[in-house]
């Protein structure tokens, strides 16, 4: 959250007049700033602090971050969390400086192009603390230059997007729309949400909807690693969408249950649930799209779908490195389906993919008007 007025000024201060040695044990990573796909740059931090700091007791800790621009004045932005405390009868028999479990944080901002300085303090209800100063510049690449970046040159905002404004088409006249958010990050290697995996996501559902004219709209969110859904909203609209960011945040991915381990691979087949589902319906929708990072599962899909008829499905797979472009089980599954996958490297690839599924379903239903036959049944 954005700190304004006395309070930003009391952060300013306390980073101003700070000793130079830290009281508490934890360090701070930066990460550079890279063009989301709210065409804004994203920069921020990992913390990682021993969990055997805090005692085994419930503690509060606070993270402050100030974002200086080049020739502006520093924006301040809070975040509050809660360490859990350890279990009586686990600090009875176990020596917690031993442990190697870790307090495992992330943040982040949004600036435009320009030069900055950022400080980033975490403190805890003990008054012990650690900081970390950086300076990034954020800037556009050759092949990003006719990109116009969101934001303004030399300013800063925080991470999330606006929440979608639940606009609807009138009825005739847009479509009946699913989409199935897989929440998995974006690096394969991860187990857990980070705050940029989370922005992503909720930035690139905002933009499906707010460029396809949807008369109504079903969100699943799910897991393909835990198999399970995590948020469903059969008339999803603005509340909702602030309801889905707060689930993201709050959803522990790092911990599979064994029924998961035991169905192993092919516990592929849950996300063929998820589309048989959709047509199952009675009120099925005329499009439904995957939407996500690409899968660690590449199991093809045993299950036969030709001459079924259904609604047609999309694929917006994001891979976010160059060269590992091999179809998963969700690709996999929508080619089963006559779907169609777009690949997805960068905003601008995103934004082209956008613009072909429109123009698909515009060719389409231009073909059901002059022949007569349904426009989103595969033939």
């Amino acid at each position: 959250m954005l700190l304004e007025g006395a309070d930003a000024a009391k952060v300013n201060q306390i980073l101003e007049t700070l000793p130079s040695t830290a009281t508490l044990k934890c360090t701070i990573h930066e990460w550079k700033p890279f063009l989301d796909f709210s065409f804004r740059f994203e920069a921020g931090y990992f913390v990682h602090c021993p969990f055997h700091e805090f005692g085994g007791k419930e503690s509060k800790v606070a993270v402050y971050t100030r974002v200086i621009p080049q020739g502006g004045p520093p924006v301040v932005m809070a975040d509050l969390l809660l360490v859990p405390a350890v279990p009586a009868d686990i600090v009875a028999k176990t020596n917690l400086k031993r442990l190697r479990a870790e307090l495992d944080m992330s943040g982040g901002f949004a600036v435009g192009e320009g030069s900055y300085q950022a400080d980033v303090l975490v403190t805890d209800d003990r008054n012990r603390f650690c900081r970390k100063h950086w300076s990034f510049k954020a800037e556009l690449n050759r092949s990003q230059s006719s990109i116009p970046v969101a934001l303004e040159a030399k300013s800063v905002s925080h991470i999330w997007p606006d929440p979608w404004d639940g606009k609807l088409a009138e009825s005739g006249t847009g479509y009946r729309v699913t989409i199935l958010l897989d929440a998995v990050p974006m690096n394969p290697g991860e187990s857990k949400l980070r705050v940029w995996d989370r922005a992503f996501l909720m930035q690139s559902l905002r933009s499906v909807l707010q460029h396809l004219p949807c008369e109504s709209v079903r969100l699943v969110a799910f897991n393909l690693d835990q198999q399970k859904e995590l948020y469903r909203e059969e008339h999803f609209d603005t509340e909702s969408f602030r309801e889905l960011s707060r689930t993201l945040r709050t959803s522990e991915l790092g911990t599979v249950s064994y029924k998961a381990l035991q169905r192993g691979p092919a516990g592929v087949s849950f996300v063929s649930d998820l589309a048989r589902k959709e047509m199952a319906d009675p009120q099925r929708s005329d499009v439904v799209i995957f939407l996500g990072p690409t899968v660690r599962m590449n199991q093809r899909v045993s299950a036969n779908f030709a001459n079924t008829t259904h609604p047609h499905f999309f694929y917006f797979e994001y891979f976010p490195f160059l060269g590992a472009s091999f179809p998963d089980s969700i690709q996999h599954l929508t080619s089963a389906l006559q779907g169609t996958t777009y690949q997805v490297h960068s905003p601008a690839d995103f934004g082209k993919a956008m613009q072909k599924m429109l123009a698909q379903l515009d060719r389409e239903r231009e073909a059901e008007k002059r022949e007569g036959v349904p426009a989103l049944t595969p033939r």
